[in-house]
């Protein structure tokens, strides 16, 4: 049952995947300042590597007002996500997170729908830089749970 996706997830991932092939059309009217950046793909792309595809479809059900970002920049990300708090820290290669898929995903070093929902909320090129510095070295990157 892991990794097949539910027939809401699948729309999801379709109207998103729909909605990014129509960014990439040259838009008429105010289109022009809602539409996404050309970024927009590639990270939804890098993050279904990192995240694997059913993640990826759960993290655009999640509503933007779960959402609270406190910080993100090209060096650090704090955000609160419902009950779950998310800090990334890129010098230290360290994500640290508290729900219950993450302490599962530790193991198998992918991404929970929170962390994708979070970098799917803040500046596209923020995004992109740290998918992209994810990516290019899983390895060394720490994926741990908060000190209790």
């Amino acid at each position: 049952m892991l990794d097949k996706l539910t027939p809401a997830q699948e729309e999801a991932l379709r109207r998103a995947r729909t909605h990014l092939k129509q960014g990439q059309e040259k838009p008429v009217g105010l289109g022009e300042f809602t539409r996404g950046g050309e970024d927009r793909a590639k990270l939804v792309d890098l993050l279904g590597t990192l995240m694997g595809e059913t993640r990826l479809a759960r993290s655009f059900t999640i509503p933007d007002e779960d959402v609270k970002v406190k910080e993100a920049n090209s060096k650090v990300i704090s955000a609160q996500i419902r009950d779950y708090t998310l800090n990334m820290d890129k010098a230290s290669k360290t994500i640290t997170h508290d729900c219950g898929d993450w302490e599962r995903a530790i193991e198998t070093r992918q991404l929970c729908k929170h962390i994708g929902k979070v970098l799917l909320t803040i500046a596209e090129k923020t995004a992109l830089e740290w998918v992209t510095a994810i990516h290019e070295d899983l390895d060394s990157w720490k994926f741990q749970q908060p000190k209790k």
